[in-house]
């Protein structure tokens, strides 16, 4: 074998190995985020719009050939501690589906600090207040 086709069979091997590595590493990692993120996740997940969104996704998702589902922070008052895209006053999350060769976006959500309201964000960027548990709101608030 040739030096150029050894070279190129090692950059594909460890490019397969990265992808592979990328694609089953969770989307976002509660761990590593601060208090406010963690909280911010559990108001999203106690509300009733995200469970009937999430109810039986990962069974469709796999008949589909994809992985699972996941969430991510687009937007963070904290975005290098959150994992997050880009500086934001509100915490911006994406909820999307996972497969081999894409994330498919299918629901934009907003929690606004400020407010101490969560949102879902439409299809013309509108916000429309959703219900969550509000029990929650003295721990996002306990820094």
């Amino acid at each position: 074998m040739s030096k150029i086709k050894l070279k190129y069979d090692a950059t594909l091997s460890v490019s397969v190995l990265l992808l592979i590595l990328i694609m089953t590493m969770p989307t976002f990692s509660q761990a590593k985020a601060s208090h406010e993120v963690n909280v911010v996740v559990k108001i999203l997940e106690s509300s009733y719009r995200f469970k009937k969104l999430t109810e039986g996704l990962e069974e469709r998702i796999k008949k589909n050939g994809g992985k699972t589902y996941g969430i991510m922070f687009t937007g963070s008052p904290n975005p290098k501690k959150d994992s997050a895209n880009a500086i934001s006053k509100n915490y911006e999350i994406n909820l999307h589906e996972s497969y081999d060769d894409r994330m498919v976006v299918i629901a934009r959500f907003l929690f606004d600090p400020a407010k101490q309201q969560l949102f879902e964000v439409d299809s013309e960027d509108g916000l429309d207040a959703i219900s969550f548990d509000r029990k929650l709101l003295p721990l996002f608030n306990n820094k």
